[in-house]
């Protein structure tokens, strides 16, 4: 039976067409189902650490004597999906990649490079665009490192000064939203402030945003983070649609 449907033309010319309409729909739709970012990396491993060192040192970032390093280049999963579903799509996506767009102080992929002491509570890490700008940065501090117990309008005045200064934040394109304060087991209080970039300018990503985090510890900035904030109902969607298809 087999032999001579194998034998029939028209079998052939169906197959045919059939994988002529599979090659089709792959090169039509591969970009749609599986995303190739186009990503202009020009800063090396090696690079990044010099540079974090440099940064480090030239800022004082740190107390310490930090002496090990680690690096690594990677993106954001969560907030990709959820701009690729709902946040504009592949359009909406590309200028978030980290070029040399100097409207764009946000990058979806970034060097993170970690600098510390094995057996050093104290680390600092700091963040790099794909085109080499620093982009933030974290300094770990030890709670029981004493501090000011600065006010929140001082320590405010200390975070949006350096933040300008060293970090190129343009504090006209964010608005301020919340602020809070912990006092640590040292009596040192630190201060963490939250912007939301402005609408006007800022990239459409539906209903995420863009925001600015500042943390200030006793007196120093010790936190420069930008992130896209990504709407608490689509975080519970899609971790529902993952639980789905991890059963399934």
């Amino acid at each position: 039976m087999t032999s001579n449907l194998l034998r029939k033309p028209a079998f052939w010319i169906a197959l045919l067409i059939a994988s002529a309409l599979c090659v089709f729909t792959v090169f039509r739709y591969f970009g749609d189902a599986f995303s190739v970012l186009d990503l202009d990396v020009r800063m090396s491993r090696d690079q990044a650490i010099s540079q974090a060192h440099r940064i480090a040192d030239d800022r004082k970032l740190s107390t310490a004597t930090l002496t090990e390093s680690a690096a690594s280049f990677s993106g954001n999963a969560a907030v990709q999906t959820f701009i690729e579903l709902e946040g504009g799509g592949k359009p909406a996506l590309k200028p978030l990649l980290g070029g040399d767009d100097r409207d764009n102080e946000y990058a979806l992929y970034k060097w993170r490079v970690r600098l510390y002491t094995p057996g050093e509570e104290r680390e600092v890490q700091i963040a790099f665009s794909p085109d080499g700008r620093p982009s933030g940065f974290f300094s770990k501090v030890p709670e029981a490192d004493p501090g000011s117990a600065l006010s929140a309008d001082d320590a405010r005045a200390i975070a949006t000064a350096t933040a300008t200064r060293d970090w190129a934040v343009d504090f006209a394109r964010y608005r301020p939203l919340t602020a809070s304060a912990v006092t640590r087991p040292s009596k040192r209080v630190d201060h963490e402030f939250i912007y939301e970039r402005t609408l006007e300018g800022a990239p459409s990503i539906g209903e995420g945003r863009l925001r600015l985090r500042l943390m200030v510890s006793g007196d120093r900035l010790t936190r420069v983070q930008r992130y896209i904030f990504v709407p608490e109902a689509f975080a519970r969607r899609y971790e529902t649609l993952r639980s789905a298809n991890n059963t399934i």
